[in-house]
């Protein structure tokens, strides 16, 4: 019983708009990937667009990648407002359904980057480099990941760049 309500305590953080989010050299958090068939992809979001604010939070320089993911994710069906900013300076508010993020790929994929869960119950323990290019292994064979997409993550990832998969 207990497990399973912690997996539903878990499940409920783990819906969102099926992006991935990165910082830029000012610290702004943007959305560096849309996952086709995603909320986000639905509602013809962007690439490249910088998050302003998230729901009530405002999103300032140097917030984190982390925390702004954090706000995104919630309960599957809900709905998070975003206000954004698309790369010819234009604001823009978007209503969105929060859903689970298509292939399980991209879930697991996302898992291994992202840092602290948003979830208060859930004590996290940052995997080292290491464990994160074998679990990446893993995943390839399994055949959750093709070659191009292994390359990829092994770079961002030994590059240290921070992604994290929003639910």
């Amino acid at each position: 019983v207990g497990s399973a309500l912690f997996l539903d305590e878990v499940e409920h953080y783990r819906a969102g708009i099926g992006c991935m989010l990165e910082s830029n050299h000012d610290g702004e958090v943007y959305l560096s990937a849309v996952v086709k068939g995603g909320a986000a992809w639905q509602n013809r979001i962007h690439e490249g667009n910088v998050i302003v604010q998230v729901d009530e939070h405002r999103v300032r320089p140097g917030m984190g990648v982390d925390v702004v993911s954090g706000y995104i994710r919630g309960p599957i069906g809900s709905i998070v407002k975003l206000l954004l900013r698309s790369t010819n300076g234009e604001h823009r508010e978007y209503r969105i359904q929060r859903a689970t993020v298509p292939g399980a790929g991209t879930e697991m994929l996302g898992a291994l980057f992202q840092g602290r869960s948003s979830c208060p119950a859930v004590e996290y323990k940052e995997p080292t480099v290491n464990e994160k290019l074998a679990k990446l292994q893993i995943l390839h064979q399994r055949g959750n990941l093709n070659d191009t997409e292994l390359q990829a993550a092994r770079q961002r990832l030994l590059s240290g760049q921070v992604w994290s998969c929003v639910f």
